[in-house]
């Protein structure tokens, strides 16, 4: 099995270094235009099906990289972004530097305590764990190559447990940019990654 996994285009409030958390912002133009030229340099790869989170950032995002493919869309929550609870709506900098109660989300993920109604990044590992253990063992895929569209912290969840690493090693480095594509095979239950966060749109888009 082969998974593309990807994160949304650009929003509005990406631009805006808003936290969005489970707020549906949809993609703005900018977003699309991202996930239009991903598309064209991913349409010769044969997706056998996408999974998207249900938000609608995620959701645009599949369907333009699925374009006129006749394989199922389907959506899951297990790939949702990480709730931030009261914290969705804030500023995540301000003159360049990330606000204080997102200082540990960023470069102390081990000691994140969230806002009211929040959620915890080890919920988040626990829940696209679970996600990643599904796909990975469904026999007709076993040979397929495989679409997840989803979110910044999401996708990050998703490659912990591909990695096997602890909450310390969260962001591996650096955030995940929009319509990034990192790519793991599978096989026998064991976890290659073959291409990391790379993003198509560099010449195109500058």
């Amino acid at each position: 099995m082969r998974i593309y996994i990807m994160r949304h285009g650009e929003t509005d409030w990406n631009r805006e270094n808003k936290i969005q958390g489970r707020v549906d912002i949809p993609l703005n133009e900018n977003g699309r235009e991202l996930a239009r030229i991903t598309a064209e340099k991913l349409k010769k790869i044969p997706f056998a099906a996408a999974i998207t989170s249900p938000l609608i950032r995620a959701k645009e995002t599949a369907e333009i990289i699925m374009g006129d493919r006749s394989a199922p869309i389907t959506e899951d929550w297990r790939i949702a972004e990480l709730a931030f609870g009261q914290g969705e709506g804030m500023q995540a900098k301000v003159n360049g530097s990330y606000v204080s109660v997102f200082e540990n989300f960023f470069h102390h993920p081990e000691q994140y305590e969230p806002l009211p109604g929040g959620e915890t990044l080890r919920h988040l590992c626990e829940r696209t764990g679970d996600f990643l253990r599904d796909v990975t063992q469904r026999a007709e895929w076993k040979d397929k190559t495989i679409l997840v569209a989803t979110h910044g912290a999401a996708m990050r969840g998703i490659l912990n447990n591909v990695r096997g690493e602890s909450l310390a090693h969260f962001w591996m480095g650096n955030l995940i940019r929009n319509c990034a594509v990192t790519i793991v095979d599978v096989i026998d239950g064991v976890y290659t990654v073959v291409e990391d966060g790379k993003v198509f749109y560099e010449t195109e888009n500058g």
